[in-house]
């Protein structure tokens, strides 16, 4: 016997409700590939860059250059400690004709490089 319970019904009997077909799924779309792109082999030889800037080509140190940094940065690389920016950017001031092709960065990954090698020898 049904009971009736405000607005709602409750039947013992379980009410079930008319079967309704879903249409099929459609298969899953195929991903398209991109078409192999053959590139320029000099494209091809430079090395990603992480930082967004265009891949630069290392230039070897001239030996003008390097009397340049060694002249007024030998206490950097004497005392093991890697100049800041302010320092390198001093020392390019000092020496503008010598280093004109090279920003501050250069010069302290030089002398970073150089402290090592200095380190590696007396070890």
């Amino acid at each position: 016997m049904p009971e009736e319970v405000g607005a709602m019904r409750l039947s013992s009997e379980a009410e079930t409700l008319p079967h309704i077909e879903s249409p099929e799924m459609p298969p899953p779309k195929k991903r398209r590939q991109r078409p192999l792109v053959e590139m320029p082999e000099e494209v091809g030889a430079m090395r990603p860059s992480s930082h967004g800037k265009a891949a630069k080509k290392k230039k070897p140190w001239q030996p003008t250059e390097v009397q340049a940094v060694e002249r007024h940065m030998t206490r950097f690389i004497t005392s093991c400690i890697v100049p800041g920016k302010s320092d390198c950017e001093k020392y390019l001031r000092v020496e503008p004709e010598a280093l004109q092709n090279r920003d501050w960065q250069n010069l302290k990954f030089y002398i970073h490089n150089r402290i090592k090698s200095y380190k590696k020898k007396w070890q």
